[in-house]
């Protein structure tokens, strides 16, 4: 009985143990603001990123200008602006405005609404001390809309919460089965043989979506042109970071394994798990 018990607990903690890795890594990567900024915000230091930015205030501030010719000057102030230490805080804040606009609870009304993010500081921090021929005016807010199919008001909310509730669960559960399948074992050493090799097909199955993540978020986020640089950049800097994931539960997995071989030499005896 000690024997069916003891693995049928490892199993359920196998199981759950590929589960938890995916899910708890979406949910602090991605649905937690913190974790989603860790990783995108350094993309503050990509030229393709300050080219964009760069880009996208010199035809702000040219469209609200009558000076011929505005654009050849506040081209290079935007450029200077976004290779200054001012820049990354400024962008940390626009990674910010995206991942509320993605994952928080859409207003009345505006589910059906293109992401749109304010980039006022940006240009009022590119314009000061820049000495221009002419007077910017910036009557309220000055707001880029991403157009991109996918991109709707609070459209992962929903999702976002339920992966977060499966990834804790399933850690819950990996946790409470795992250390009961110790206990009640006789070969204690088997079950972490096992535990580790539940390990290894929960980090190949994160390796597999990152390396096929561009054709993943391509299934949802439709985009072209420079936002599509923005996203590219984005996706691939989640794929780095779930690679590594992938890469420390593998060792981790195989550090188990060891352990248990371990203690199954050991400990080795006439009894049975």
């Amino acid at each position: 009985m000690r024997t069916f018990l003891s693995a049928l607990l490892t199993l359920i903690a196998m199981a759950a143990i590929v589960v938890a890795l995916p899910s708890m890594w979406v949910s602090q990567r991605i649905v937690d603001d913190d974790g989603f900024v860790s990783v995108v915000a350094p993309l503050a230091h990509d030229a393709e990123v300050q080219d964009y930015i760069a880009d996208e205030i010199t035809a702000q501030v040219s469209s609200r200008v009558s000076f011929p010719g505005a654009s050849a000057v506040i081209a290079p102030v935007a450029e200077n602006y976004t290779k200054s230490p001012q820049f990354p805080a400024d962008f940390t804040d626009l990674v910010r405005q995206e991942h509320a606009w993605l994952f928080d609870p859409a207003p009345s009304g505006s589910a059906d609404q293109t992401m749109q993010l304010d980039i006022t500081a940006m240009v009022n921090r590119a314009l000061e001390g820049a000495n221009l021929p002419f007077t910017v005016s910036v009557d309220g807010p000055i707001q880029v809309e991403m157009t991109e199919r996918g991109l709707e008001a609070g459209r992962y909310h929903l999702i976002g919460t339920q992966i977060t509730t499966i990834g804790y669960v399933s850690v819950a559960v990996a946790v409470v089965a795992g250390l009961l399948a110790l206990i009640i074992a006789r070969r204690r050493g088997t079950v972490l043989i096992w535990l580790g090799i539940g390990a290894l097909p929960a980090a190949l199955a994160c390796w597999l979506v990152a390396l096929n993540a561009t054709t993943i978020v391509d299934r949802q986020v439709s985009s072209s042109g420079s936002d599509n640089t923005v996203v590219r950049l984005t996706t691939d800097a989640l794929a780095d970071d779930l690679t590594q994931w992938s890469v420390i539960a593998a060792i981790a997995g195989a550090v188990v394994m060891v352990v248990g071989l371990i203690a199954r030499v050991a400990f080795r005896g006439p009894a049975r798990m």
